[in-house]
């Protein structure tokens, strides 16, 4: 009887213990696991959400997106999903003109996600200029196949004209200013009027 009474005791203290454990993960957890979980916590407008396929995470590569691939169709979706909510999110049918993808570490995503939307976009009839404004390490013109130079740093030093870094990649509607000369510390470059200048004149073309 001692035995069965202690056995019940040790099952009944280590499903206790499971359960505090459990209760402590979750509560020092920050990770969002679903689109509704973020909208509770954020005032802002969520768009959209982009899955994390663990076939992408060996390595640092910017994956453009096609439906040849296997791995990339949720990927894709998610795409679909989010250009659809930045046009038609907007009551008086305006969409934004300028996007601006960033984060707060390095190889995060950044340059897949702007270089899919920027795609997704074009493909739904947009006319759309991506460009790689990450001019430390940016690397997304390889992924087209494009020359790094000129680019944004060349045209921010006043050293080339705008219509000298635009260039059309293989998505119709689509082109690309690449980053340019790479820089360590490239501050200073966006503070320069060519910038201002640039983005006006991007959006009424």
């Amino acid at each position: 009887a001692n035995k069965k009474l202690k056995l019940l005791l040790g099952l009944l203290a280590g499903g206790l213990l499971g359960f505090v454990a459990l209760y402590l993960i979750d509560l020092f957890d920050d990770s969002f696991s679903t689109i509704g979980e973020m909208r509770d916590q954020f005032p802002e407008t969520v768009l959209g959400q982009v899955p994390e396929i663990k076939a992408f995470q060996k390595d640092t590569d910017i994956h453009l997106l096609s439906e040849e691939n296997p791995d990339s169709h949720a990927l894709v979706e998610s795409f679909r999903n989010l250009r659809s909510s930045i046009i038609f999110s907007y009551p008086d049918g305006e969409a934004p003109k300028t996007i601006c993808i960033t984060s707060s570490v390095p190889s995060e995503g950044k340059s897949t996600i702007a270089a899919n939307l920027a795609a997704s976009l074009a493909m739904g009839n947009s006319r759309v200029l991506l460009v790689d404004g990450d001019i430390r390490r940016g690397t997304i013109c390889e992924k087209f196949g494009l020359p790094a130079t000129p680019g944004f740093v060349e045209f921010l030093r006043q050293e080339v004209s705008a219509d000298a870094i635009i260039r059309p990649t293989m998505i119709e509607g689509l082109d690309l200013v690449s980053s340019g000369k790479l820089q360590k510390s490239p501050g200073e470059l966006f503070l320069s009027p060519s910038l201002d200048v640039f983005l006006k004149e991007m959006k009424t073309r």
